[in-house]
């Protein structure tokens, strides 16, 4: 067996390796390949949670999401290993959240969002969440980017820097919202709980009940 023909078919072996894999994420979605231009489709509960299997993709909701079935969900995203992709949540809306982890840091749907991350047009509806430190409706601790996203009711209760759409915030934040019930110890806000030195945020509000005890707005 010559080198050549060894080289051929090892390059066969490797690409069918590869176009295995691609297949095998792709299962996991309702289409798409995972690029900006061509999002992962999410459909289902069970599609939103693999994202957290796939922190460097895209993805793109095609439905309404219920969460209901989570009776304690679990945020994407850690400090270890956070999110850094982009989701584009299309108006549709993600309700039925809840989560209790009164003990734990980076509390909400998404944990912890890198610097690489963004997330747009996104609604969360009939949100229940408790934390520690950094909890947010959409983000616990947020570096990346927030687009024209939403918290239409609930509430998100906690220590410090607690936020009715992110708990802490270090970039930018676009025309987004807050509805929700907000309470904690220290930094507490409706929109943001604690704004770092980077974060901006333009256009956006919040029109809800914010308790606390120290730096509460």
């Amino acid at each position: 067996m010559n080198r050549t023909y060894l080289s051929i078919l090892s390059f066969l072996i490797i690409s069918l390796g590869l176009f295995t894999t691609v297949d095998n994420v792709s299962a996991q979605f309702a289409g798409g390949n995972g690029t900006q231009s061509n999002p992962y489709q999410i459909e289902t509960p069970e599609q939103f949670n693999q994202i957290r299997n796939y922190l460097d993709f895209s993805f793109a909701l095609a439905s309404d999401i219920d969460l209901s079935s989570y009776s304690n969900w679990e945020p994407i995203g850690t400090n270890i290993t956070p999110f850094n992709g982009y989701i584009f949540g299309r108006k549709y809306v993600v309700y039925n959240l809840n989560i209790d982890r009164s003990t734990e840091n980076n509390v909400g749907l998404f944990g912890v969002a890198n610097f690489s991350s963004s997330i747009e047009s996104f609604i969360l509806s009939r949100i229940d969440i408790i934390g520690n430190d950094n909890v947010g409706g959409l983000v616990g601790n947020s570096n990346g980017t927030i687009y024209d996203s939403h918290i239409i009711s609930g509430s998100v209760s906690g220590n410090n820097n607690v936020g009715g759409l992110i708990g802490t915030s270090d970039n930018e934040i676009t025309r987004s919202s807050s509805s929700v019930k907000v309470s904690g110890t220290e930094n507490v806000g409706g929109l943001i709980g604690n704004a770092e030195s980077n974060n901006i945020y333009t256009k956006s509000f919040s029109s809800n009940s914010v308790t606390g005890t120290t730096n509460v707005g």
